[in-house]
């Protein structure tokens, strides 16, 4: 079969990028007022750290914007790309599309041992899959969020087949 590649949305990871990055500048503008007049207390540095935790993922969506990454490749091997670690098809039990509780649109892959998959998966990686998939017994996701030009249910029955291939 002819490998997919899904490219990242770099359009809406700029829009994203963008907006974080307008909350976090909003947020300092709000806390540079008390700070320019000596006053510093729980509130301010509250609201420092929120403008740090929205300016950290503005510049998360922007590196990867700029390095228009693949979110998933799809092959005779198995899977890989950005949002998941490479896993042959002999290695996955399951495909699913699901929606989460804000109807976001995601792509799982739940494992036949994930428990020897998650010890080979750097810290980051492990918090998350964890995170995202753990309530939909899933261990590698991809969210369809950043996906360009294809949604979840497309990739889940293109994921299918290439299991049904490759099936032992």
């Amino acid at each position: 079969m002819e490998p997919v590649l899904v490219r990242i949305n770099r359009r809406r990871c700029v829009l994203l990028e963008t907006l974080l990055a307008a909350i976090a500048v909003f947020v300092l503008c709000l806390v540079a007022f008390p700070l320019s007049i000596g006053i510093f207390d729980w509130l301010i540095a509250a609201g420092l750290l929120t403008a740090a935790f929205f300016g950290w993922f503005a510049l998360y969506f922007f590196a990867l914007a700029r390095r228009n990454a693949v979110a998933l490749r799809m092959d005779d091997k198995g899977i890989s790309g950005y949002y998941v670690d490479p896993v042959s098809w002999a290695d996955i039990a399951e495909v699913r599309a699901f929606q989460d509780s804000r109807r976001n649109g995601f792509l799982g892959f739940a494992l036949k041992d994930p428990v020897a998959f998650r010890d080979r998966q750097t810290p980051w990686r492990r918090l998350r899959s964890w995170s995202l998939g753990r309530q939909n017994g899933v261990h590698q996701v991809v969210p369809e969020m950043v996906l360009a030009d294809v949604t979840v249910v497309e990739l889940a029955e293109t994921a299918r087949h290439f299991l049904a291939t490759h099936r032992p």
